[in-house]
């Protein structure tokens, strides 16, 4: 027996509190806020094994939320997280699919769903979940929709159209640290294509649009490690460990040399980007291991021709290279 989730429908309602006005490297504005929605989903369900076609087919009793629906249509309520949600449901007689919705918009909830089939002494079940995401923060789909044609549209100038969807983060929308991870590694992906400076530009913009730069609560400025981690990518720097670990390294300048180490190789590459990235914890393991030098807490204690060298070190092992001098490793933005 199986459940099948079909024509899963988000209607927006409108917006949840103010939204903002944003342009586009294209030259359209689009407008950003956070969108309440109504949702609507149906169930079909597939049985074997009980006999054959009607009037032996078995009949097809629904659960929601732990309770037994009952008639054709109706409400039930759904208790999630210490609050009780109505969901809307109908069952068509012949077929047994059912349709949930939403009662009120803006609702975020989930809600088990169970069929259980039955004729004469056989059973079946079969569950699956009704998600009821209530809102996000983004654009309308008309507005995507505009993103992408743009996206689209820049990378034809650049013969490479079949990488824009690459550049589009994921719909729904993850967690906000999954999208934080996306926009890094995104802009680490166009930085590695190497595209001209006007190409580059407009996809840096479009990306940032989709996912604006982590904001500390409390505050509307950009997270310090985010926007050290945006630079240091800009400019060919990567990481090779985990990316929680490397913004809790990033932001300890009292006992890891990460936040020196990192200021001191944006002001080395000021103006210029490297051919090939290079990892960071790479470059900081090779400084911190040169012969003469201490682990840094500040970066006037960065000696940078022994810096250029843990670069240099860094790229020729990624890239299987034989430089033998830093300025080979560059070119200027």
């Amino acid at each position: 027996m199986i459940i099948t989730t079909a024509n899963v429908d988000e209607i927006i309602l409108g917006s949840v509190g103010a939204t903002t006005q944003e342009q586009t490297p294209c030259g359209q504005t689009i407008t950003r806020g956070v969108w309440a929605l109504a949702t609507s989903a149906q169930f079909r369900v597939s049985t074997s094994g009980f006999g054959g076609e009607a009037p032996s087919s078995p009949v097809v009793t629904w659960t929601v939320a732990g309770t037994v629906l009952t008639g054709d249509q109706g409400v039930v309520d759904v208790p999630f997280d210490d609050a009780e949600f109505e969901v809307e449901y109908t069952i068509d007689p012949v077929s047994f699919e059912l349709t949930l919705s939403t009662g009120h918009g803006g609702e975020r909830y989930n809600a088990d769903v169970v069929a259980t089939a039955n004729l004469g002494t056989q059973m079946a079940s079969a569950s699956a979940v009704f998600q009821s995401r209530g809102f996000y923060e983004g654009y309308t789909p008309e507005d995507d929709t505009i993103l992408s044609d743009c996206l689209a549209s820049i990378f034809d100038r650049a013969n490479i159209r079949h990488l824009a969807p690459r550049f589009r983060i994921p719909f729904p929308q993850p967690p906000r640290f999954e999208v934080d991870l996306w926009r890094d590694r995104t802009l680490a992906l166009l930085h590695d294509l190497r595209l001209d400076t006007t190409t580059t530009r407009a996809v840096e913009s479009l990306v940032l649009l989709q996912a604006p730069p982590e904001i500390v609560p409390g505050t509307d400025a950009p997270s310090h490690v985010s926007t050290t981690l945006v630079a240091l990518l800009k400019v060919g720097i990567d990481f090779s460990v985990p990316e929680a670990d490397l913004r809790q390294w990033l932001n300890n300048r009292k006992f890891t040399p990460y936040p020196s180490l990192a200021k001191a190789l944006l002001k080395l590459l000021e103006g210029k980007h490297l051919r090939h990235p290079v990892f960071i914890d790479v470059i900081v393991f090779n400084y911190e291991h040169t012969p003469g030098v201490s682990s840094p807490r500040n970066v006037s204690d960065v000696k940078s021709g022994k810096l250029r060298a843990a670069v240099l070190a860094g790229y020729n092992t990624r890239n299987g290279a034989t430089a033998r001098d830093f300025q080979s490793l560059v070119e200027q933005e």
